[in-house]
């Protein structure tokens, strides 16, 4: 499954002209999770 997915990324990019997968894998590599806020966090030891 994953292989399909690699290949239409690649066709995609080869056959459309638009680099696609260089725009999936930038937004990848810049997707970041938020920082947890320390006010939020509950208390280890209840």
């Amino acid at each position: 499954m994953q292989m399909d997915i690699w290949y239409d990324l690649v066709i995609r990019e080869l056959v459309d002209g638009n680099d696609a997968a260089a725009k999936l894998r930038e937004d990848a590599e810049t997707v970041q999770a938020p920082e947890p806020d320390p006010e939020e966090e509950e208390p280890a030891s209840r």
